[in-house]
């Protein structure tokens, strides 16, 4: 039995060239499929944030405009609390006024009295 001659060297190098070639465009269609599939989720992901973030500007302005309207009461209430210790404080100085002016009077009406003896 004779062996058959061994093909020459060239032809078997240009069938694993094309069989690299040929695995190399599956390896590369798959990684094409990954990356778009990666991009996909991404997308998906800022999507998904771009939304959260909508909802939390929205947020923040509804509670901009809550704080303003409590500022405002509460504004609103501090000018009527102190409008009224200023009434209270006016009314207690009128008093006290008038309890000074009485004790005056009663001084030189007694220093009058003791001038006289």
């Amino acid at each position: 039995m004779t062996e058959s001659p061994a093909p020459p060297p060239e032809p078997r190098r240009n069938l694993i060239s094309k069989v690299r070639h040929v695995s190399g465009r599956f390896v590369m269609v798959d990684d094409d499929r990954s990356l778009t599939l990666e991009l996909a989720e991404l997308k998906a992901r800022v999507a998904r944030l771009e939304a959260e973030l909508r909802n939390a500007r929205a947020e923040t302005e509804r509670y901009r405009r809550e704080a303003a309207q409590v500022e405002l009461r509460t504004g609103h209430h501090t000018d009527l609390v102190v409008a009224e210790l200023w009434r209270r404080a006016e009314s207690v100085d009128a008093r006290l006024a008038t309890e000074l002016q009485r004790l005056a009077e009663l001084i030189e009406s007694g220093s009058d009295t003791s001038d006289a003896s």
